[in-house]
């Protein structure tokens, strides 16, 4: 069962030796599973919390973290926070010059990393103050079997150091990658991330049943609170995917019986257009059969509010091996409404969320018995969302008011004071709330364009729409400057393979992919009010340059406004 009377990792920690031999994370290595239990995971914290405190890195040194998901991530952020250390999470995919930066902002003491950052961490501890590396792998100088082994001997002679922990202490910082090429240090506190533990499992009523698949990266606070803490709570499980390759992510999902699954929208459209390649391929009767299972689907959820399985459905997920999984949950994206639908007609319950770091993360979710397409959901119980400032529309700032938002960003005190004010988190998004309190959300506050009518437009809704032609990739929609004249440019990186599909060999230069790409502009601009209508493209021969969470930097493409009348 959940255990809601703890306010810190540390009395958590102290609680999960109760479950004793119950499996609590799993990862397959060497092709069996390996297997730590509840009672290991508090045993371990403790020992390592005492060998770090052997070597003077204790209350409130900061300790980071810098490694790929796997189980031993999680005992060292609880070895860390249980002595009342500061957890520095960083993103395995940065380079060593925003390692160094994390490092040296955050003047940490100590790493746990990997053997393959070793070389890094060296180069990178020899120019700052980094007195303690250990490896999670069992070799190197230091590594963490080595660390348990000594700090389970230290206890033994000396027993647990009594630390005085309030809830409110920092737990974590956690540096933004963000859009805006500006990262900051959230400050997490324990109880930020306990409360908003308990909203979820309340909204969600989790069980210990529960097998959770973790495949979202944990150093981001999505994965860590929804992925890694929810299933330690309500005592379930962790299963650590090997990969995102789609032939190992549904063996994974088969093999550990998965019931509860994170991921941003682009996982759940690849699994849902998995399908129905899967369906299109079968016989015409048994194409038809499914497509009845479909369409009752779609009927029993308009009539139940939430989804259901029917014999036929059902037969669909065993066969894609999905059958055990009871919730979906979307995050970090808008997910795609037909995909939604086509998702809960065969019987899963998928519900969209939304969250930002600094508000640990999560802030409304979709009732799993009556969600909204479209919507991100309603507030926790104990969150109150407002919006700020709104509209004739009704569209303005999402601001947040609870025990989740951040103590701050760390050693800055302006972004903090402009982010946090009366109480009220600023998140940047804007949005507007239904008559039942459902929040939407219409874009950035940053991104928004005013166009020459004082009319806001919202490029995200734009690129939504555009992303549904088949022969656009990725798209970013800006504001464009020619003489005096504004518009707006959409930047296509195109399908490439639908392009090549449509176009034959002769025909496929950049003349006639521009043109294809123009009709599918001009599409769309016939739905749009004149003002939002986009009057030029771009085409783009690669990726967009992304953040870890997969989204694009849109502070590489500004463009400087044109002076007017001798001013800029």
């Amino acid at each position: 069962m959940m255990i809601r009377d703890v306010k810190t990792f540390r009395s958590l920690i102290d609680r999960l030796s109760t479950r004793g031999d119950r499996i609590a994370m799993m990862e397959r290595r060497d092709g069996e599973f390996e297997k730590i239990t509840f009672n290991e995971i508090s045993n371990w914290a403790k020992a390592i919390s005492a060998f770090l405190t052997d070597k003077n890195i204790e209350k409130p040194t900061r300790v980071a973290i810098l490694s790929k998901n796997r189980m031993e991530w999680g005992i060292a952020y609880f070895g860390i926070t249980y002595g009342g250390c500061i957890a520095v999470p960083i993103d395995p995919e940065l380079k060593e010059r925003e390692i160094t930066h994390i490092l040296k902002i955050s003047e940490a003491k100590g790493i746990f990393t990997e053997e393959r950052f070793l070389p890094v961490v060296l180069d990178i501890a020899s120019k700052l103050d980094i007195e303690l590396i250990i490896t999670l792998d069992n070799s190197g100088e230091k590594h963490l079997r080595d660390v348990i082994k000594k700090g389970e001997k230290i206890l033994e002679e000396r027993g647990i150091k009594e630390v005085e922990i309030d809830r409110n202490d920092t737990a974590s910082i956690i540096f933004t990658s963000g859009t805006t090429g500006v990262s900051k240090g959230v400050e997490l506190s324990h109880w930020n991330f306990i409360f908003d533990t308990i909203q979820a499992e309340r909204l969600l009523n989790l069980s210990e049943d529960e097998v959770f698949l973790s495949v979202l990266p944990i150093h981001h606070t999505f994965e860590f609170t929804a992925g890694f803490l929810e299933p330690i709570f309500c005592g379930g499980r962790v299963v650590y995917a090997r990969s995102l390759k789609s032939k190992e992510l549904l063996e994974d999902l088969e093999n550990s019986k998965t019931t509860l699954l994170l991921g941003v929208p682009l996982l759940f459209e690849k699994l849902y257009q998995g399908i129905r390649k899967e369906i299109s391929k079968q016989n015409f009767l048994k194409k038809g059969m499914v497509n009845v299972g479909l369409e009752l689907g779609n009927i029993t959820r308009r009539i139940k509010g939430s989804p259901s399985r029917n014999f036929i459905t059902q037969l669909v997920l065993k066969e894609a091996g999905l059958d055990s999984i009871r919730i979906l949950i979307a995050g970090g994206a808008a997910l795609d409404p037909a995909v939604e639908l086509g998702i809960k007609a065969l019987g899963l319950n998928i519900v969209q969320g939304y969250g930002l770091t600094e508000a640990s993360p999560i802030v409304t979710i979709n009732p799993i018995d009556k969600s909204k397409v479209g919507s991100i959901g309603k507030s926790f119980p104990e969150v109150t969302v407002r919006i700020d400032n709104p509209n004739e529309e009704g569209i303005g700032e999402i601001i947040v008011k609870g025990d989740n938002v951040m103590k701050g960003y760390y050693k800055n005190p302006e972004s903090t004071n402009e982010t946090i004010r009366d109480g009220w988190l600023y998140t940047g998004d804007m949005g507007w709330i239904d008559e039942e309190g459902y929040v939407y959300i219409t874009g950035r506050k940053k991104s928004v364009i005013v166009s020459r009518g004082a009319k806001n437009i919202y490029p995200e809704e734009l690129e939504y729409l555009l992303l549904k032609s088949e022969y656009i990739e990725e798209v970013l929609v800006k504001e464009s400057f020619k003489k005096e004249r504004t518009g707006l440019t959409a930047i296509i990186y195109p399908n490439w393979e639908k392009i090549d599909e449509y176009l034959k060999e002769e025909e496929r230069n950049e003349f006639a992919i521009k043109e294809t790409l123009k009709n599918e502009v001009g599409k769309v601009n016939k739905t749009l009010a004149s003002y939002k209508r986009i009057s030029s493209i771009e085409l783009r021969e690669e990726e967009f340059p992304k953040t870890t969470t997969g989204k694009i930097k849109r502070y590489l493409f500004g463009e400087k406004k044109i002076p007017v009348n001798g001013q800029s």
